[in-house]
């Protein structure tokens, strides 16, 4: 007798549930594996910036970049960063893009999860610049005399006629201001100033030693003549605006005129300065120091020169004492 065997339904009913089975027990174990083994992403453990430092003119930017790294410095990506200035008033940041504001120091701060960077930012401001080609400022031209005119910040005039005659007054001293005229054209070469005679209140006193003469104002204000060969230039340095003309074949043009004090003063060599001082014996004007050119072209030292000039009585204006004895003049 052989053995009996399942009908083909059933066999086919049990092998599907053992199928069934054994795919339950596939996944449970999946499931426990993945439970007991889960893939964590590395954390941030550094940040670092492509720049640490960056010096920048107001209105300029430059591009920070944080690199976040995990503990073995290998590069994390899609990790967000956030970023902050310590003075947003002097520079600003958005996304990494830094912009300067107004001069001072900054730090930029970049964190990603905890970690930091910082870059210190130092902000200047633009170099100044005094290029303007026409009168700005106080600085006026008066077509109907043909005369330069600028007025000093504590209300001295400078009165620039034709090419060659600088007149600067005083108007708080004297009944009509204590006037110096500086006048005269190179010899042999009309139209080419020399300012080589000096006048106070139209007394002839001195003649003009060296290229260079330089005032000094009561009220601060700087004005340096330059007579050099080919030049004829008038310079005007105050406490708020700078202006220059220059000799362009017979007349004057504005080489420079700016809203900054005193704009590169110091390049150009004063030669015979002089100033003013008030006393109880009157207004004096005396001449302080003498500065000349060295061999590489810039202005040498200050060697003081206290001489007394001229001085004048503010009851009697018109009355003026020289007191310079020049020898290559006789009358005086």
């Amino acid at each position: 007798m052989g053995m009996s065997r399942s009908p083909p339904a059933l066999r086919v009913y049990c092998m599907t549930k053992q199928i069934r089975a054994f795919a339950l027990v596939l996944a449970f174990a999946g499931t426990a594996c993945k439970s007991k083994n889960p893939v964590t992403p590395p954390s941030v453990a550094s940040v670092t910036l492509n720049e640490g430092t960056a010096t920048l003119i107001v209105g300029e930017n430059v591009s920070l970049v944080a690199t976040p790294r995990d503990a073995s410095g290998t590069v994390l990506t899609g990790r967000s960063v956030a970023w902050k200035s310590s003075a947003p008033a002097i520079a600003t940041v958005s996304n990494g893009l830094v912009t300067a504001v107004s001069a001072g120091l900054a730090t930029i701060t970049a964190t990603s999860e905890g970690e930091s960077a910082t870059a210190q930012i130092t902000v200047n401001t633009p170099p100044a610049t005094c290029a303007a080609t026409s009168a700005t400022g106080r600085l006026e031209y008066r077509l109907v005399d043909d005369t330069w005119r600028y007025t000093t910040q504590g209300g001295w005039t400078v009165t620039i006629a034709g090419i060659a005659t600088v007149t600067i007054v005083n108007p708080h001293y004297g009944v009509n201001g204590t006037k110096l005229e500086f006048w005269g054209d190179l010899s042999g070469q009309p139209g080419v100033p020399s300012f080589g005679h000096e006048n106070m209140n139209g007394k002839h006193i001195k003649d003009r030693i060296g290229n260079q003469r330089t005032i000094h104002t009561l009220d601060g204000a700087i004005i340096t003549l330059n007579a050099s060969p080919n030049l004829g230039r008038i310079s005007i340095y105050d406490h708020d605006q700078t202006h220059r003309l220059e000799r362009v074949g017979t007349s004057l043009a504005v080489s420079r005129s700016c809203a900054h004090a005193f704009f590169e003063e110091e390049l150009e060599p004063d030669g015979e300065a002089s100033g003013f001082v008030i006393d109880g014996e009157g207004y004096w004007w005396k001449n302080l120091y003498d500065q000349g050119v060295t061999g590489a072209g810039s202005p040498g030292p200050k060697v003081p020169n206290v001489v007394p000039l001229a001085r004048v009585n503010e009851a009697n204006p018109n009355q003026v004492n020289d007191y310079y004895d020049d020898p290559r003049l006789g009358h005086t």
